[in-house]
């Protein structure tokens, strides 16, 4: 007699429905995993960290490059204060005394040791202004001055030849040795010292030339003369009629240029900076534009054309003498290079990439290990899936009815025998 079933009608087991496709978002955070993720972030960081520190580098060798600069230019004003500190030493000198005889100026500049002291001074002179109808009867005197050679100078004159209303004339030069092809010269008749030498009169004031050629220079060098005038009384204020009125004259300083600039850039630092000195005209007018004309002093030969292949400039102004100079300084290209490339920040960039790539790799490891993990798992479990499939379908094949319940006696299945036999279809 079959026994009366009370609980829910029995199914046979079905087969597990298909899994839904992946979503396309869900799809796509499948390549964004941790180590892809730290990949992506590290490599950011790294590029990031790399031009902030090429950067860095750029402004502190900017700064760096800006402080030598000022260096320098405070360094070239020491200098040419120097030369115009000893003129007025010797415009005291002649406030002293206006009769101040050859000899005396020559034992004054011998006891200031110029060649030790001021290298590359050519010379140091005293400028006499003689009018023309005064003209004979200086050149007699200046032929009869024995005071320091005991022949005189009898073919002593005023050149170049011609009569002209006034001579600014280099009356005193020391040392003669060397510049005797400028004793006797007026300065009047040329354009450079004439216009200095003006200036100076009517202001009272140190006035620089222009870059000129030297006459007593043989060797071809530009020079540069400082001019200050000379007064017949010691006034602290005067007008501009009573400066031309009491004018007797001026001191000047005559120097190369090269070695005023000399030693200023050790030999090494000149790779590292390059530095030209242009003259753009006097003080009181407006500047000119600095070009190969008005080029004072170079580092080398090539600073000009190089300057266009430099990585960092810096124009300083400088007022020295009533002339107005611009010094233009300059990082070569093969020093400064290219803040990016530079050591410290190639070497930060490797080690941000080294240890991004240690965190990706390491990661990287650790996903490999999980998915494998997680495809053992899978296998497992569809093979488990797959025993139990094969013994419903054995349980199914049996002609005795099957059944099989729970821990608390409710039906989980049986097989089709079963549902006949218990009449549940």
């Amino acid at each position: 007699m079959a026994a009366t079933i009370s609980e829910p009608a029995l199914t046979s087991p079905v087969t597990s429905p298909r899994k839904p496709l992946m979503p396309p978002t869900l799809r796509l955070l499948r390549y964004f995993r941790p180590a892809n993720t730290v990949l992506a972030i590290g490599l950011l960081i790294s590029l990031a960290a790399w031009i902030s520190t090429a950067y860095f580098l750029e402004r502190q060798a900017q700064a760096e490059f800006d402080v030598k600069a000022q260096v320098l230019v405070a360094d070239i004003e020491r200098r040419t204060q120097r030369y115009v500190d000893l003129l007025y030493g010797l415009q005291g000198l002649f406030g002293d005394d206006l009769s101040l005889t050859r000899d005396e100026f020559g034992r004054y500049v011998a006891a200031l040791d110029i060649a030790h002291r001021l290298p590359g001074v050519q010379a140091i002179e005293f400028i006499q202004y003689v009018l023309h109808a005064d003209r004979s009867e200086y050149e007699i005197a200046v032929r009869r001055d024995r005071s320091l050679d005991k022949r005189g100078y009898p073919e002593f004159e005023i050149f170049p030849p011609g009569a002209r209303p006034e001579y600014l004339v280099i009356h005193y030069v020391e040392p003669m040795q060397g510049n005797e092809a400028v004793f006797g010269r007026d300065l009047l008749t040329r354009d450079g010292p004439k216009e200095a030498m003006i200036r100076a009169r009517d202001t009272g004031k140190p006035i620089a030339t222009g870059r000129y050629q030297l006459i007593q220079d043989h060797a071809a060098q530009s020079g540069l003369v400082v001019y200050l005038p000379i007064y017949r009384s010691r006034k602290i204020e005067r007008t501009a009629q009573q400066r031309a009125s009491d004018f007797v004259g001026l001191v000047n300083i005559v120097f190369r240029l090269d070695d005023l600039f000399a030693n200023l850039i050790d030999a090494d630092e000149r790779q590292k900076i390059a530095m030209q000195v242009f003259d753009v005209g006097p003080s009181d007018a407006d500047p000119k534009v600095p070009d190969a004309g008005n080029l004072v002093y170079a580092t080398s030969r090539d600073s000009t054309d190089s300057a266009q292949r430099n990585l960092q400039q810096s124009a300083i102004p400088l007022s020295t003498a009533g002339r107005r100079w611009l010094v233009v300084f300059s990082r070569p290209a093969e020093y400064g290079g290219i803040a990016l490339v530079r050591p410290q920040a190639m070497m930060l960039l490797l080690g941000a990439l080294t240890i991004t790539g240690l965190l990706f790799f390491s990661l990287q490891t650790l996903s490999r290990s999980r998915e494998a993990a997680m495809k053992m798992a899978r296998d497992a479990t569809r093979e488990l899936r797959d025993q139990l499939s094969f013994s419903q379908q054995l349980i199914e094949t049996l002609p005795h009815p099957v059944f099989y319940k729970d821990a608390k006696g409710r039906y989980l299945g049986c097989n089709r025998a079963f549902e006949v036999f218990s009449n549940r279809k």
